[in-house]
C-alpha cells in the first residue's frame, strides 16, 4: 500500500509543480490540484487514513506534537 501511495503522490506533486509554473506565468487553472484515494473497503480506507493523516513536529522545547506523537 505504502509504495502504491508513494507512487500516485509522486505523479500528482508532479502535476501540482506545474500547476504552480502555470499559475505564476498566468496561465491554467487559478484552483490547485487535489490529491484524492478512493478505496475499495473502509478497512482499506481506515489504513490510508492512518497513514495520510499521521503527522509529527518537534517544537522549541524538543516536544513532538501531532496526530500520531510520541512523547
Amino acid at each position: 500500500m505504502q509504495g502504491a501511495l508513494r507512487s500516485f503522490y509522486a505523479n500528482y506533486e508532479k502535476f501540482f509543480e506545474q500547476w504552480e509554473k502555470n499559475r505564476e506565468a498566468g496561465i491554467g487553472w487559478e484552483t490547485p490540484p487535489v490529491f484524492i484515494v478512493v478505496c475499495n473497503n473502509t478497512s482499506v480506507s481506515k489504513l490510508v487514513y492512518d497513514y495520510i493523516a499521521r503527522w509529527e513536529k518537534q517544537v522549541e522545547d524538543e516536544t513532538t506534537i501531532g496526530s500520531k506523537a510520541r512523547s
